[in-house]
C-alpha cells in the first residue's frame, strides 16, 4: 500500500518512479505453488485460505505500482518474463543480477577431490517452494551408498515428508551465513532445485567458493550458471530430473571437479560494485530512450 501511494504522490508531483522486482509476478507464483498446496493439503492453512481470497487484490495493486513506475529493475531474466507474460510492459524492465561475494581462490582445489564420499549442500529453507520434496523424492530413489547431503537452513515441509528420511542426510538447522560460506569448502555441489525464486543469492555465494550449481530455469540465478560448464540446469518439480543429476555427479567426479575453476571465474565476473555501476547507469539513462 505505502509503494503504491508514494508511486501516486511522486506522479502527480512529476517525480521519476524507480520500481525494485525482486520476486516473479504474484499470480504466477501462487497459481504454481497452488498445485503443490493440492497436492500436500496440510499446507492449506487459515492464514493460507485468507491469503488466497486477498490474491486478486493483491495482484492488481502489484500492476497498478508496475505501471506507474517509469523504470522497473528486475533482478534475473526469469522474473522479467514472468512479468512480461502477465502483459506488462516488458520496455521499461532493465535487468540487473545481484551480485557475488569476493571470491575464495582457495574454492578451485575445494570439494573432496574425488576422496571418499561424494559431499552435496543445500543452503536456504527447506521447503516446498524450493523444490525439497522432489530432491527427497529423487534421493530415495538414488539410495547412495557414497554420497551425503548437508541440509543448513529450516526445515519447513509438511511431516509427512520428513517421516522415514532415506539415508545420507543431516539436517544442521538454521545457522550464520559465514557458516554457510565455510561449509561450502568441502561440497562438491549446490543443490538448489527451486520451484520458483526470482533470483536465489545462495547460487552466487557457491560460486564465489568454487562450488557447482545444480539448479532449475526457475531460479532467476540460473542465469549464471553454463550447463555442464559451472553447474547443471534442470527442469523444475522433476525428481526424475534430480535422480539423473545427482547420478551424474556422482559417477562423473572429475568432470565435476573441473567445475570448480569456473564456477569460481562466473563469481569474478559479476561482483556487487559491477551491480551497483549498473545499478548508477540505469538510473541515471531517462526512461523510453
Amino acid at each position: 500500500t505505502e509503494c503504491l501511494e508514494t508511486f501516486r504522490a511522486a506522479k502527480a508531483a512529476g517525480i521519476r518512479t524507480v520500481l525494485d522486482l525482486p520476486s516473479p509476478e504474484h499470480d504466477f507464483v501462487e497459481d504454481l505453488l497452488r498445485v503443490e498446496r493440492e497436492r500436500f493439503p496440510e499446507l492449506q492453512s487459515p492464514a493460507r485460505k485468507r491469503l488466497d481470497a486477498l490474491q486478486p487484490e493483491r495482484t492488481a495493486r502489484r500492476h497498478t505500482e508496475f505501471e506507474l513506475a517509469d523504470l522497473v529493475c528486475a533482478n534475473s531474466t526469469f522474473t522479467r518474463d514472468t512479468w512480461i507474460s502477465a502483459g506488462l510492459d516488458g520496455s521499461k524492465i532493465v535487468t540487473l543480477p545481484l551480485g557475488a561475494p569476493a571470491p575464495d581462490v582457495r574454492g578451485a582445489d575445494g570439494g573432496t577431490q574425488g576422496i571418499g564420499p561424494l559431499r552435496l549442500i543445500w543452503a536456504g529453507t527447506f521447503s516446498v517452494r524450493k523444490g525439497a520434496h522432489y530432491l527427497l523424492e529423487a534421493w530415495q530413489s538414488w539410495r547412495p551408498l557414497h554420497a551425503r547431503l548437508d541440509v543448513y537452513g529450516t526445515v519447513s515441509l509438511p511431516s509427512a515428508l520428513t517421516r522415514n528420511l532415506p539415508a545420507g542426510i543431516t539436517f544442521h538447522g538454521p545457522v550464520p551465513r559465514s557458516h554457510v560460506l565455510t561449509a561450502f569448502g568441502p561440497a562438491d555441489a549446490l543443490i538448489f532445485p527451486t520451484l520458483c525464486d526470482g533470483f536465489g543469492l545462495v547460487v552466487n555465494e557457491a560460486l564465489s567458493r568454487g562450488v557447482p550449481v545444480i539448479t532449475t530455469r526457475r531460479a532467476g540465478a540460473a542465469d549464471l550458471i553454463e550447463h555442464g560448464r559451472n553447474g547443471l540446469i534442470i527442469p523444475a518439480a522433476s525428481s526424475e530430473s534430480l535422480f539423473a543429476a545427482l547420478d551424474w555427479c556422482a559417477t562423473h567426479r572429475d568432470s565435476l571437479r573441473a567445475m570448480r575453476v569456473s564456477a569460481l571465474q562466473s563469481a569474478m565476473r559479476w561482483q556487487w560494485a559491477d551491480y551497483r555501476q549498473a545499478l548508477r547507469e540505469a538510473l541515471l539513462v531517462p526512461s523510453g530512450t
